[in-house]
């Protein structure tokens, strides 16, 4: 039992020693295999048993990059003394020793060195030993020199190692000597590859400039594509000839070259040229203000700007005082007088159509303020556009070159 419970409490220890550690956790074990020559050193076992030989494995893993932990199991043989010259004793047979010991193996790190089982080291080991059916305890001191060998490292050691015989380990009868030996073996470690070097990674190409041939013009707007911009803005006129370079034209019908943004009394919303200031008609009159000529100008100006135009209406309207027969007929007369001044200005006759609602169409409802009315007063243009199939036989019909015989 007492030989169970110290074989029990050794190998807890060399679980715990070869346990966590500082250690990466991805890092691989290193496993090491050592033959050895071994030859006790002192008497009685000098007397007994002759040199022999010896073979561990061990396993072992970085406790710090100058600090390996680890645990090593061997086996040792030792040959039979010589014959005793008595002939009424028997020969000595041959001797065996079984250690497994838990080791730390203190090593010269070099910083730029990956590899752990490399370069000088000193060795300290303990624990049981099995020999003759009895345990007994052993520790070892070694030293030891690695070399780099491909994917092993390979290198000579040296061994002394001590077997108590009267220690908390006697278990019997035992010799009244401890046993001293000796080792010189040639210790092989494996798994100690040097990590593979980082692949070298191309840098990419400089990305080509879009505008290969162009210099960037530096101008604050969008320098860091490369291309020149000849058109901040984007409203159609160049830089060269745009007053307002950075903001876009409001093409309303007011200063539309001069590629500002303005706030023009005309503007287009869906089919129709809405007015923004009423200020055609006085109270119960049909007659244009002398305000009304700029915007009269301003719907031309759009008209010229629009060929997909054929046609615009005219719409009267009228407050709602008065009957509504009487406001019928005023909204017609101020539709035909904004036909007259448009007409005056360049647009086709033919082209432009009135009508009249009178006060059917107010854009104020329930109107009783002065300013109320004056809103219900107006005139709105309603554009008539070509369709495709039109706007295609146009195009096609001024194209077309007349014969001879025509």
């Amino acid at each position: 039992m007492q030989r169970l419970t110290l074989a029990g409490l050794t190998l807890a220890l060399v679980a715990g020693l070869v346990g966590p550690t500082t250690a990466q956790a991805d890092e691989t074990w290193l496993l090491t295999l050592e033959p050895a020559f071994t030859t006790p050193l002192t008497d009685p076992q000098n007397d007994q048993y002759g040199p022999g030989g010896s073979l561990a494995i061990g396993a072992y893993r970085s406790l710090a990059p100058w600090v390996l932990i680890g645990a090593r199991l061997r086996g040792s043989i030792f040959d039979s003394g010589a014959a005793p010259e008595n002939p009424l004793f028997k020969d000595q047979p041959a001797g065996g020793l079984y250690t497994l010991s838990a080791a730390l193996r203190f090593r010269i790190a070099s910083g730029d060195d990956p590899r752990r089982g490399t370069g000088p080291y000193l060795e300290l080991a303990g624990g049981p030993g099995l020999t003759d059916d009895l345990i007994r305890g052993t520790v070892e001191a070694g030293i030891g020199w690695n070399f780099e060998a491909g994917a092993a490292d390979l290198g000579p050691v040296i061994r002394y190692q001590h077997v108590f015989h009267d220690d908390v380990f006697d278990n019997g009868p035992l010799q009244p000597d401890d046993a001293h030996l000796l080792l010189v073996g040639l210790e092989v470690v494996l798994f100690d590859e040097r990590p593979a070097p980082p692949a070298e990674v191309e840098p990419e190409p400089a990305p080509e400039r879009p505008c290969a041939g162009l210099e960037e013009d530096v101008d604050g707007f969008e320098d860091e594509d490369g291309c020149p911009d000849p058109d901040n803005d984007r409203d159609g006129i160049l830089d060269v000839d745009d007053a307002c370079p950075m903001e876009p034209e409001t093409y309303n019908g007011v200063n539309d070259h001069d590629g500002c943004p303005d706030s023009g009394q005309v503007e287009i919303i869906d089919d129709r040229v809405v007015i923004q200031e009423d200020v055609f008609f006085d109270f119960d009159e049909a007659e244009l203000k002398p305000q009304a000529d700029a915007i009269i100008r301003q719907v031309v100006a759009l008209w010229d700007q629009h060929p997909e135009w054929v046609g615009v209406i005219v719409e009267g309207h009228a407050d709602a005082r008065g009957t509504r027969e009487y406001n019928q007929g005023l909204s017609e007369r101020r539709a035909e007088a904004v036909k007259r001044a448009l007409v005056a200005e360049g647009m086709a006759d033919p082209r432009v159509a009135t009508e009249g609602y009178g006060e059917m169409r107010p854009r104020f409802h329930n109107a009783e303020t002065e300013a109320q009315h004056a809103i219900n007063r107006r005139v709105e243009f309603v554009v008539v556009q070509a369709t495709p199939a039109e706007a295609s036989a146009e195009a096609e019909a001024a194209t077309q070159t007349p014969t001879e015989d025509e």
